[in-house]
Protein backbone atom coordinates (compact mmCIF):
# COMPACT_ATOMS: atom_id res chain seq x y z
CA UNK A 1 0.00 0.00 0.00
CA UNK A 2 0.98 3.51 -0.73
CA UNK A 3 0.28 6.15 2.00
CA UNK A 4 0.36 9.75 1.41
CA UNK A 5 2.53 11.27 4.76
CA UNK A 6 3.29 14.74 3.91
CA UNK A 7 2.23 17.54 1.45
CA UNK A 8 4.22 20.51 0.78
CA UNK A 9 2.78 23.39 -1.06
CA UNK A 10 4.71 26.88 -1.88
CA UNK A 11 3.29 30.00 -3.58
CA UNK A 12 -0.17 28.29 -3.69
CA UNK A 13 -3.01 31.06 -2.80
CA UNK A 14 -2.38 32.23 0.35
CA UNK A 15 0.29 29.15 1.12
CA UNK A 16 3.64 30.96 0.46
CA UNK A 17 5.71 27.77 1.76
CA UNK A 18 3.86 25.46 4.23
CA UNK A 19 3.85 21.33 5.07
CA UNK A 20 1.06 19.26 5.98
CA UNK A 21 1.54 16.15 7.34
CA UNK A 22 -1.03 13.13 6.73
CA UNK A 23 -1.93 10.38 9.26
CA UNK A 24 -3.75 7.07 8.59
CA UNK A 25 -7.43 9.23 8.66
CA UNK A 26 -7.06 12.97 8.68
CA UNK A 27 -9.58 15.66 9.26
CA UNK A 28 -8.87 19.05 7.44
CA UNK A 29 -10.89 21.70 9.99
CA UNK A 30 -11.15 25.54 10.00
CA UNK A 31 -13.30 28.43 9.48
CA UNK A 32 -14.37 29.64 6.28
CA UNK A 33 -11.29 30.88 4.26
CA UNK A 34 -8.63 29.14 6.11
CA UNK A 35 -7.82 27.04 3.26
CA UNK A 36 -8.85 23.49 3.33
CA UNK A 37 -10.34 23.25 -0.32
CA UNK A 38 -7.67 24.90 -1.03
CA UNK A 39 -5.36 22.17 -0.12
CA UNK A 40 -7.79 20.07 -1.16
CA UNK A 41 -7.29 20.91 -4.61
CA UNK A 42 -3.54 21.12 -5.00
CA UNK A 43 -4.04 17.60 -3.95
CA UNK A 44 -6.49 17.11 -6.94
CA UNK A 45 -3.99 18.86 -9.38
CA UNK A 46 -1.39 16.44 -8.30
CA UNK A 47 -3.56 13.63 -9.28
CA UNK A 48 -5.66 14.92 -12.00
CA UNK A 49 -2.80 17.08 -13.90
CA UNK A 50 -5.13 18.86 -15.71
CA UNK A 51 -7.43 21.81 -15.60
CA UNK A 52 -10.13 20.56 -17.81
CA UNK A 53 -10.65 17.70 -15.65
CA UNK A 54 -10.13 19.17 -12.25
CA UNK A 55 -13.26 20.28 -10.19
CA UNK A 56 -11.60 23.38 -8.29
CA UNK A 57 -13.72 24.80 -5.47
CA UNK A 58 -16.86 22.68 -6.14
CA UNK A 59 -18.99 24.34 -3.55
CA UNK A 60 -18.69 28.07 -4.58
CA UNK A 61 -20.87 29.60 -6.68
CA UNK A 62 -20.29 30.28 -10.38
CA UNK A 63 -18.65 33.72 -9.67
CA UNK A 64 -16.32 32.65 -7.21
CA UNK A 65 -14.82 29.61 -9.32
CA UNK A 66 -11.32 29.16 -8.62
CA UNK A 67 -8.67 28.65 -11.77
CA UNK A 68 -5.50 27.48 -11.84
CA UNK A 69 -3.97 30.74 -12.51
CA UNK A 70 -5.72 31.96 -9.45
CA UNK A 71 -4.40 29.44 -6.86
CA UNK A 72 -1.07 30.01 -8.44
CA UNK A 73 -0.91 33.89 -8.30
CA UNK A 74 -3.12 34.50 -4.90
CA UNK A 75 -6.31 36.08 -6.06
CA UNK A 76 -7.36 37.80 -3.39
CA UNK A 77 -10.71 40.65 -2.54
CA UNK A 78 -8.65 43.94 -1.91
CA UNK A 79 -9.37 47.23 -2.96
CA UNK A 80 -6.84 47.52 -5.64
CA UNK A 81 -4.76 44.47 -5.35
CA UNK A 82 -6.07 41.39 -7.49
CA UNK A 83 -2.96 39.36 -6.42
CA UNK A 84 -0.66 38.19 -4.01
CA UNK A 85 1.84 37.49 -6.64
CA UNK A 86 1.96 39.66 -9.28
CA UNK A 87 5.72 39.14 -11.00
CA UNK A 88 7.42 36.49 -12.40
CA UNK A 89 7.68 33.24 -9.58
CA UNK A 90 7.70 29.07 -9.47
CA UNK A 91 5.60 27.31 -7.46
CA UNK A 92 5.60 23.89 -5.88
CA UNK A 93 3.03 21.17 -5.13
CA UNK A 94 4.66 17.99 -3.47
CA UNK A 95 3.10 14.63 -1.77
CA UNK A 96 5.18 12.36 -0.08
CA UNK A 97 4.02 8.56 -0.24
CA UNK A 98 5.48 5.65 1.92
CA UNK A 99 5.65 2.50 -0.13
CA UNK A 100 5.26 -0.09 2.65
CA UNK A 101 6.00 -3.49 0.63
CA UNK A 102 9.47 -1.86 -0.14
CA UNK A 103 9.62 0.03 2.64
CA UNK A 104 10.51 3.46 0.68
CA UNK A 105 9.62 6.95 0.38
CA UNK A 106 8.66 8.73 -3.05
CA UNK A 107 7.60 11.78 -4.20
CA UNK A 108 4.77 12.92 -6.75
CA UNK A 109 5.19 16.78 -7.52
CA UNK A 110 4.21 19.38 -9.65
CA UNK A 111 6.62 22.47 -10.19
CA UNK A 112 5.03 25.52 -12.66
CA UNK A 113 7.05 28.78 -13.65
CA UNK A 114 4.45 31.57 -13.72
CA UNK A 115 5.61 34.93 -16.40
CA UNK A 116 4.00 38.19 -16.28
CA UNK A 117 1.40 37.58 -19.35
CA UNK A 118 0.25 34.53 -17.19
CA UNK A 119 1.75 32.37 -19.50
CA UNK A 120 2.91 28.87 -17.28
CA UNK A 121 5.82 26.42 -18.11
CA UNK A 122 4.71 22.94 -15.65
CA UNK A 123 6.38 19.93 -15.48
CA UNK A 124 4.86 16.76 -13.07
CA UNK A 125 7.39 14.58 -11.46
CA UNK A 126 7.96 11.59 -9.73
CA UNK A 127 11.23 11.27 -7.41
CA UNK A 128 11.91 7.34 -6.37
CA UNK A 129 13.48 6.98 -2.69
CA UNK A 130 13.10 10.35 -1.83
CA UNK A 131 11.85 12.19 0.99
CA UNK A 132 10.85 15.58 1.17
CA UNK A 133 13.42 16.14 4.20
CA UNK A 134 16.07 14.94 1.26
CA UNK A 135 14.74 17.54 -1.22
CA UNK A 136 15.64 21.35 -1.89
CA UNK A 137 13.31 23.66 -3.56
CA UNK A 138 15.89 26.60 -3.00
CA UNK A 139 19.89 27.42 -3.79
CA UNK A 140 22.28 28.72 -1.70
CA UNK A 141 20.67 32.34 -1.70
CA UNK A 142 17.54 31.46 -0.92
CA UNK A 143 15.70 31.95 -4.14
CA UNK A 144 13.10 29.02 -5.51
CA UNK A 145 14.81 26.87 -8.09
CA UNK A 146 13.10 27.54 -11.25
CA UNK A 147 11.32 24.50 -13.47
CA UNK A 148 14.22 24.04 -15.38
CA UNK A 149 16.67 24.39 -12.19
CA UNK A 150 14.71 21.75 -10.32
CA UNK A 151 14.77 19.57 -13.43
CA UNK A 152 18.55 19.52 -13.87
CA UNK A 153 19.25 19.14 -10.44
CA UNK A 154 16.97 16.04 -9.62
CA UNK A 155 16.07 14.56 -13.00
CA UNK A 156 18.43 11.61 -13.16
CA UNK A 157 18.57 7.95 -11.99
CA UNK A 158 14.80 6.34 -11.87
CA UNK A 159 13.41 9.90 -11.80
CA UNK A 160 10.46 10.92 -14.47
CA UNK A 161 9.48 14.50 -15.43
CA UNK A 162 6.27 14.41 -17.68
CA UNK A 163 4.96 17.78 -19.13
CA UNK A 164 1.56 15.61 -21.07
CA UNK A 165 -0.97 14.98 -18.82
CA UNK A 166 -2.17 12.03 -20.03
CA UNK A 167 1.62 10.80 -19.79
CA UNK A 168 1.60 11.90 -16.55
CA UNK A 169 -1.61 10.24 -15.00
CA UNK A 170 -0.56 7.00 -16.71
CA UNK A 171 2.82 7.40 -14.89
CA UNK A 172 1.05 8.40 -11.47
CA UNK A 173 -1.32 5.44 -11.35
CA UNK A 174 1.01 2.70 -12.27
CA UNK A 175 3.53 4.04 -9.33
CA UNK A 176 0.35 4.03 -6.83
CA UNK A 177 -1.01 0.25 -7.83
CA UNK A 178 -1.81 0.14 -10.66
CA UNK A 179 -4.78 1.85 -10.59
CA UNK A 180 -7.61 1.99 -13.08
CA UNK A 181 -8.13 4.98 -14.97
CA UNK A 182 -11.23 5.38 -13.19
CA UNK A 183 -9.96 6.62 -10.24
CA UNK A 184 -9.47 10.37 -11.95
CA UNK A 185 -12.42 11.36 -12.68
CA UNK A 186 -13.85 8.99 -9.07
CA UNK A 187 -11.58 11.06 -6.90
CA UNK A 188 -12.33 14.31 -8.56
CA UNK A 189 -16.39 14.38 -7.91
CA UNK A 190 -15.93 13.07 -4.43
CA UNK A 191 -13.85 16.02 -3.43
CA UNK A 192 -17.22 17.70 -2.07
CA UNK A 193 -17.10 20.77 0.14
CA UNK A 194 -20.30 21.38 0.92
CA UNK A 195 -22.52 19.28 3.72
CA UNK A 196 -23.91 16.49 2.72
CA UNK A 197 -27.70 16.15 3.74
CA UNK A 198 -28.75 13.17 1.27
CA UNK A 199 -26.60 10.30 0.97
CA UNK A 200 -28.08 9.58 -2.41
CA UNK A 201 -27.97 12.25 -4.13
CA UNK A 202 -24.34 12.50 -2.97
CA UNK A 203 -23.59 9.54 -4.36
CA UNK A 204 -25.29 9.57 -7.88
CA UNK A 205 -23.44 13.49 -7.99
CA UNK A 206 -19.85 12.59 -7.44
CA UNK A 207 -19.42 9.04 -6.61
CA UNK A 208 -20.81 7.18 -9.86
CA UNK A 209 -19.92 8.26 -13.75
CA UNK A 210 -21.47 8.33 -16.15
CA UNK A 211 -21.54 5.61 -18.66
CA UNK A 212 -22.99 5.23 -22.42
CA UNK A 213 -25.95 3.71 -23.17
CA UNK A 214 -25.29 0.37 -25.06
CA UNK A 215 -28.18 0.34 -27.15
CA UNK A 216 -27.25 -3.58 -28.54
CA UNK A 217 -26.82 -4.89 -24.82
CA UNK A 218 -30.13 -3.22 -23.40
CA UNK A 219 -31.52 -5.20 -27.06
CA UNK A 220 -30.32 -8.58 -25.99
CA UNK A 221 -31.19 -8.09 -22.31
CA UNK A 222 -34.79 -7.68 -23.45
CA UNK A 223 -34.59 -10.27 -25.97
CA UNK A 224 -33.35 -12.59 -23.63
CA UNK A 225 -36.20 -11.46 -20.85
CA UNK A 226 -38.67 -12.11 -23.80
CA UNK A 227 -37.25 -15.90 -24.23
CA UNK A 228 -37.12 -16.62 -20.42
CA UNK A 229 -41.30 -15.60 -20.31
CA UNK A 230 -42.29 -17.92 -22.97
CA UNK A 231 -40.34 -20.83 -21.50
CA UNK A 232 -41.77 -20.11 -17.95
CA UNK A 233 -45.30 -19.94 -19.40
CA UNK A 234 -44.20 -23.34 -21.12
CA UNK A 235 -43.18 -24.78 -18.14
CA UNK A 236 -46.50 -23.28 -16.72
CA UNK A 237 -48.47 -24.47 -19.43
Amino acid sequence: MKKLRKMKVINWHYFDEDEISFGSATMLSGHSGAGKSTLLDALQYIFIGSQTQARFNAAATQEARRTLLHYLRGKIKAEGVQYLRADEFTSYIVLEFYDDIKKVSFLAGYVVDVFRDDSLQEEFFLLDRRALSEVEFRGEDGALYTREAFHRRYAHGSSVFETGKKQWQRRLMNRLGQLSARFLPAFSRALAFRPINQVRDFIYEYILLPRDLKLDVLREVFYSYQKFERDLQGLRA
